[in-house]
């Protein structure tokens, strides 16, 4: 019986749909190996394309993770954001309506001297509605010798933070529509914010209070001059009784 040649199988295989193809050559026969055969190379290629297109899909896998990371924390910071714009709505809303019927007038101006806010009550001193103030100087309100100094002074507060009046009740002249003058008291603060710099003046009108001092201080002076007159009238009297009575003195 003629032996049977042995056969010796590369440890290479192509998976084909329900099919696997072995590579095999007689050990005596001469041949440069299966990855130099074509079907051997095609197979090479086909792998190197796989490991490629994994590679590929690693990275994306990787970027979809960074990117879904990178969202959610951006949703975060987006939820957070709207959640401090929701407070600060809600704080501003309260305080327009507080400051709305407040019973002193609050007057707010920006750094360049022009009025964003007007309430009820200075409509009520001033005799201005909101529409013809608002974004107009707040130099509108007080006489002209006072425009200059008070341009100067918000200037220098803007550049060195310096002021005597910030917190400090200062009574001044004002002016209400039709050149009217006034006496109001002012407690001006100031405030800043990523929209610019403020100054919001409590407005209180004291010229009825100021006329009632002048009032009393005017009462006060004529029910003196009149003990004074009493005193003298008094005085008067008894000089003039002894004048009249000069026995009298002489028997004593």
């Amino acid at each position: 019986m003629r032996a049977a040649k042995r056969l010796t199988f590369y440890h290479h295989s192509a998976l084909v749909p329900e099919v696997v193809v072995l590579s095999r050559r007689p050990d005596n026969a001469p041949g440069r190996g299966f990855r130099h055969h074509p079907l051997g190379m095609r197979l090479a290629a086909k792998r190197e394309q796989e490991i490629a297109r994994l590679r590929e899909a690693e990275l994306t896998r990787r970027k979809n993770i960074e990117l879904k990371e990178k969202n959610d924390q951006l949703e975060k910071l987006l939820l957070e954001l709207n959640a401090a714009q929701a407070q600060v709505m809600r704080s501003e809303t309260r305080f327009r309506s507080v400051a709305k019927f407040a019973n002193d007038a609050i007057i707010t101006a920006n750094s360049e001297g022009d009025i964003t806010f007007w309430n009820n009550c200075a409509r009520d001193i001033f005799g201005y509605p909101e529409h013809e103030v608002l974004g107009k100087p707040v130099t509108m309100l007080m006489p002209e010798s006072y425009r200059e100094g008070h341009r100067q002074g918000m200037a220098r507060f803007t550049s060195s933070r310096r002021t005597t009046i910030i917190g400090q009740a200062v009574e001044m002249e004002g002016l209400r529509k039709g050149r009217h003058g006034i006496s109001p008291e002012l407690t001006l603060a100031f405030w800043e914010t990523d929209e610019g710099k403020f100054f919001t003046g409590i407005i209180r009108d004291i010229t009825r209070r100021k006329q009632e001092h002048e009032e009393l201080v005017k009462t006060q002076r004529q029910l003196y001059q009149a003990e004074k007159m009493a005193s003298l009238g008094k005085l008067t009297a008894g000089i003039a009784h002894e004048i009249n009575t000069p026995g009298g003195v002489i028997n004593q």
